[in-house]
């Protein structure tokens, strides 16, 4: 009686353990489409109307955090907007494109993706620069659509154009 007793325990340990949150295929390619689609339109998005765009894009919570270029500490939101909106008048046209980009689903709700951008800038006075990006961040799926929810930027040092 004990080894049956035993058997049955192992089994529903395994079947505990067992990792309920497998997406299917199906799952899992949509979920990469719709973050790519929504990664897409971020770019679209800044590269028509600026980087005031950026906050359409941006969870609104707690959980948010970002590690831009130079930082040596995680920001938060309000942080991270108030960036933007310094920055935002000192460009009259950003274009970032992906080099590469590779969507990672978690969950239905949750994904991670790792990107190198090409961004180039042309500021106020005119002066174009190019600079490549290395980018890893999560996104998180909310009631209005996926948002960036926290990540990092880094300067990918290629030769500028």
């Amino acid at each position: 009686m004990r080894k049956l007793w035993l058997l049955c325990a192992g089994m529903l340990l395994l079947a505990a353990c067992k990792d309920h949150t497998a997406l299917s295929e199906r799952q899992r390619a949509e979920v990469s489409g719709e973050v790519k689609t929504m990664l897409y339109k971020y770019c679209a998005d800044v590269k028509a109307r600026g980087l005031h765009a950026e906050y359409d894009h941006i969870d609104n919570s707690g959980e948010f955090f970002w590690v831009p270029p130079g930082a040596t500490a995680p920001l938060c939101f309000d942080t991270v907007i108030s960036m933007i909106g310094r920055n935002a008048g000192m460009y009259k046209d950003v274009n970032n494109t992906f080099d590469t980009l590779v969507v990672t689903p978690l969950t239905t709700r949750l994904a991670a993706y790792s990107a190198r951008i090409r961004s180039a800038t042309t500021d106020t006075a005119g002066k174009y620069v190019v600079v490549y990006l290395v980018e890893t961040g999560t996104v998180i799926k909310r009631k209005n659509g996926w948002k960036l929810l926290c990540g990092q930027t880094s300067v990918c040092p290629m030769r500028a154009e």
